[in-house]
């Protein structure tokens, strides 16, 4: 049974086709801008966007879950907090890491979310098709921010050289993709755990989705009922 809206729904809930442009854009915007740039100029003004926007995407993909609005309120807290420490690191000239470990929470969470609200969908609609590839490629947004986390509690490298933060967006959609290019991979024994971790719940939520959204796709229509002693076209019966 499909989970009732709630009670004051927001106006972004179950719009995962905006989320899918804006997950888009951001993962765009990873693969190109280094979060931890020390040059001066727009590098840094570009990681504080990247930054910014990463958040506007988790707050839509909680908003559109149907979160309580106890969810919201923190998930606006964690997101403007992390985009005035970043913001506070540019203005100081100083490297300000993004990467906390509330804020990865936060991006573990967004596509548990989302994925439990397309689970309570009954009809495939859309929405319901941009809300999953969206939550794929949330996956692999969350896989970048672990491996980022892992790499700054780490003493040795993650990839066993310094790499920009670029490097771990496109190894974590070559992960959940299952490329295995080998052009880079990590050196080390929890990197190469949460490597294959990311991997296996990539093809593990492939798996649950189509299943889902095949069973729903081919579930016949109920037909509508038709009044006793009336026929098809509904006239009366003969024997009426």
């Amino acid at each position: 049974m499909e989970r009732p809206t709630p009670s004051t729904p927001t106006r972004f809930y179950d719009r995962f086709a905006m989320l899918f442009l804006l997950v888009a854009v951001t993962i765009g915007l990873l693969l190109l801008v280094d979060l931890n740039s020390v040059a001066s100029g727009w590098s840094e003004m570009l990681s504080v966007l990247v930054t910014l926007l990463t958040g506007l995407m988790l707050l839509l993909a909680v908003s559109a879950s149907g979160a309580r609005r106890r969810a919201i309120v923190a998930a606006r807290a964690i997101v403007g907090f992390t985009v005035v420490v970043t913001g506070v690191g540019v203005l100081l000239n100083a490297q300000a890491s993004s990467v906390g470990l509330v804020w990865v929470l936060l991006i573990v969470a967004a596509p548990l979310l989302v994925l439990r609200r397309i689970l309570e969908h009954t009809e495939v609609t859309s929405e319901t098709l941009f809300g999953a590839v969206s939550v794929y490629l949330l996956i692999a947004v969350a896989g970048t921010y672990v491996f980022l986390l892992v790499q700054a509690w780490s003493s040795s490298d993650f990839f066993g050289t310094d790499e920009p933060t670029t490097a771990f967006m496109y190894f974590s959609l070559v992960t959940i993709a299952t490329l295995g290019y080998g052009d880079i991979a990590p050196v080390s024994e929890i990197p190469r755990a949460a490597s294959v971790t990311l991997a296996v719940v990539g093809q593990m939520y492939l798996v649950v989705v189509v299943a889902r959204l095949v069973s729903l796709y081919s579930r016949p229509r109920s037909s509508p009922k038709i009044p006793s002693g009336r026929s098809d076209d509904g006239t009366p019966d003969e024997g009426d």
